[in-house]
């Protein structure tokens, strides 16, 4: 190489690129190593169960040490792929760079991945109001930081109550109408600031522009989500239901929700006035 860094820089970045490449599309390799399974003779079908069986009965895969907890998802499901990039980037490249560099570009690049990988150890994951403990994982570190770096914009469109609205009627409907490319995960949840939740009928699930209605308990709740799930915000505004949330009552209104493949949620807050 005329120019030695500047060769090892696209080295490594060969070796770094086509490992990442591997973990993005593993789902895509399980299927084809699945596909290829299926049509193996049976004798060697059996031979690579009873392989997997003794190796998943090793005491160190059944119960791994405390320190290394964190990083077998890495190690089981995402290590191979990274060391097959670098196997690939070896055996394409292996006449036009010497071994020496070879070695250096497999290690800055497994340095790499590993940093990257270490963002979901930093930063675990959270959904909602939960915390999920934080483990290695390059994939899910990739996603974390797509999702973490998506435009901070609401999901809706409209919700009525409107943000912090006061004195609405304790049989008032709450209805969220989104924006298009985000569907909501389950429902959205109705909460006292007390910590009670506010029990209200729900429409499960959600698309982009439709209404996602809660009614609180007490009324005939399927009609009333069905009418509400078409009606016009007019309608909805002078829309009253049989049932009733607590008199002078600040309720918090959460939707989970899915967005680019990420997950996350919004609230809003509205407060009854009194009957």
């Amino acid at each position: 190489m005329k120019n030695k860094p500047y060769g090892l820089l696209i080295l490594t970045l060969i070796y770094f690129s086509l490992s990442i490449i591997l973990l993005l599309f593993f789902r895509f390799w399980l299927v084809l190593v699945f596909a290829i399974f299926i049509n193996l003779p049976v004798n060697i079908k059996v031979f690579l169960i009873n392989i997997f069986k003794d190796l998943f009965s090793l005491e160190l895969i059944k119960n791994p040490p405390s320190f290394l907890q964190p990083f077998f998802i890495f190690i089981i499901t995402e290590l191979p792929f990274v060391l097959l990039g670098f196997a690939l980037s070896y055996v394409l490249f292996r006449k036009k760079y010497e071994k020496k560099h070879h070695l250096l570009a497999a290690a800055l690049s497994l340095l790499g991945i590993l940093m990257l990988g270490s963002y979901t150890v930093i930063k675990p994951t959270v959904i909602g109001r939960h915390k999920f403990p934080g483990f290695f994982s390059v994939q899910l570190s990739l996603r974390e930081l797509k999702c973490n770096n998506l435009p901070k914009e609401s999901i809706f469109n409209w919700t009525f109550p409107t943000n912090s609205q006061t004195g609405v009627s304790i049989h008032s409907p709450v209805v969220v109408n989104l924006k298009n490319g985000v569907r909501i995960s389950s429902s959205c949840d109705t909460i006292y600031t007390d910590g009670r939740y506010a029990n209200s009928s729900k429409m499960l699930g959600g698309f982009p522009g439709n209404n996602i209605p809660l009614v609180p308990d007490g009324g005939n709740s399927i009609s009333e989500l069905n009418y509400l799930s078409k009606a016009s915000v007019s309608e909805i505004k002078n829309f009253l239901s049989a049932g009733s949330w607590d008199n002078n009552a600040t309720i918090t209104v959460t939707c989970n929700y899915i967005k680019s493949g990420c997950s996350g949620s919004e609230s809003f807050i509205f407060t009854t006035g009194e009957e």
